[in-house]
């Protein structure tokens, strides 16, 4: 069920989070994720740009949005006041998702539901010629087998106030999603179309 609750001046915003990127290599990076079949997702929606922590428990990643026209949303266009919604941004909750699937278990896996959504301050796209803001996302695991993962994942600005929080997302993992989720070549895409 997808629940979006507007957030008024009167209703108190979760406390700030502060964050710190790995001081060493991160745990993988963009470069990585949107080329070896971990994420398939086209550039507008490209906006994990390192993993920082992973472990059974959860992972943090880095993330920016890119420059999104709203001529280029259909009827995804942001709207950004409290309670308000930034689709491509929030994409990057259930990708982290993927990521932390990917990495655990070798595994693609796609979305297969959210239990909560709560928007509380949705992050901007940039402008022409401008990149959009930056933030973190906060997986934590609640329960994971080789064919599924539940988990609490959270949106934070860069300043580490809550963006967004998707409560009891579900993915469903199999293997067999390796091969369908790898960049394929001009001539196999011509193939296939």
């Amino acid at each position: 069920m997808l629940v979006v609750e507007p957030v008024t001046d009167s209703v108190d915003q979760p406390q700030a989070k502060t964050f710190a990127a790995n001081s060493n290599e991160p745990v993988t990076t963009a470069e990585a994720l949107y080329s070896n079949g971990t994420l398939f997702h086209g550039p507008r929606l490209q906006g994990i740009q390192t993993v920082e922590r992973f472990d059974d428990a959860g992972l943090l990643a880095q993330c920016q949005l890119p420059t999104i026209a709203d001529a280029d949303c259909g009827s995804f266009i942001a709207t950004l006041h409290a309670g308000g919604c930034q689709p491509f941004a929030e994409d990057y909750l259930l990708q982290a998702m993927l990521i932390w699937a990917r990495l655990k278990y070798g595994a693609a896996s796609l979305p297969s539901a959210v239990g909560e959504f709560i928007s509380y301050a949705p992050m901007k796209a940039g402008n022409t010629g401008q990149a959009g803001d930056k933030g973190w996302l906060e997986l934590d695991v609640i329960k994971s087998t080789s064919r599924s993962l539940q988990a609490n994942i959270a949106l934070y600005h860069q300043d580490g106030r809550l963006s967004a929080v998707m409560k009891g997302a579900k993915v469903t993992i199999s293997k067999s999603l390796n091969e369908a989720f790898l960049v394929k070549s001009e001539p196999e895409k011509e193939l296939l179309s």
